[in-house]
């Protein structure tokens, strides 16, 4: 009996002993999971999806958005026509052989006038402008007066406003533009400069249906007799 109880004694106690061993081996598990997966999914998941995924994105996408939005902006369709911004400037010297000319603008004087013509030969525009008054002076009739013109009585040119000031404009296509037509464009903006605050006319044909009166055609006649044979 005594030696049985002395096995049972045995057996007990190395059955503690092993789920004693079991147990410290399982707590040993739990920090070699922290240490091997966590520190593991930080180091090789987050810096990867960083360094890898967004300054990729940011590198190739940005760029080639901004490249292509360049490439593939509209192209301005040049109209028929010879007529070059260098042609234009070619007349403005007949008109005014003292005539400034810059890059792509020309200054030039017709009765005392200064006018101002500007072209890009890219976009194919050209216009012609007189500054006539400052927005200062301009009340509200007159300002009436300038839009009711701009329907009926400037006909290609214009009354416009740019930095303060009111201005007489004529703006057109570059290359379908002859040499009447320039003298044309010319003496309309000269003479609706000449009767703003009177008038109000570019000289030419007036349009029916409007609040402007008759125009004067004999100043526009004598400009274009002047600057044709110019020309």
């Amino acid at each position: 009996m005594g030696k049985r109880r002395m096995a049972t004694t045995r057996s007990v106690g190395l059955l503690l002993a092993l789920a004693v061993s079991a147990a410290v081996m399982a707590a040993d598990a739990v920090p070699e999971q922290q240490d091997k997966g966590v520190p593991e999914q930080q180091d090789k998941g987050v810096p990867e999806q960083q360094d890898k995924g967004v300054p990729e994105q940011q590198d190739k996408s940005i760029p080639e958005q901004q490249d292509d939005g360049t490439e593939s902006a509209p192209q301005v369709e040049r109209l028929p026509g010879t007529m070059t911004l260098l042609g234009l400037f070619d007349l403005v010297r007949k008109i005014d052989p003292e005539a400034k000319i810059a890059g792509n603008t020309a200054e030039f004087t017709v009765r005392g006038s200064e006018l101002i013509l500007v072209g890009d030969e890219k976009a194919g525009r050209m216009r012609i402008m007189l500054p006539i008054v400052r927005m200062e002076s301009v009340d509200a009739a007159k300002l009436q007066r300038m839009l009711q013109a701009n329907f009926d009585a400037v006909l290609d040119s214009r009354y416009a406003i740019a930095h303060g000031v009111v201005w007489s404009v004529f703006i057109h296509p570059l290359p379908p533009l002859d040499e009447a037509q320039f003298a044309n464009a010319v003496s309309q903006v000269y003479v609706a400069a000449a009767t703003f605050g009177a008038e109000y006319t570019s000289g030419a044909f007036v349009y029916g249906g409007g609040d402007s009166n008759e125009v004067q055609r004999k100043l526009l006649e004598e400009l274009n007799q002047t600057l044709a044979p110019a020309i």
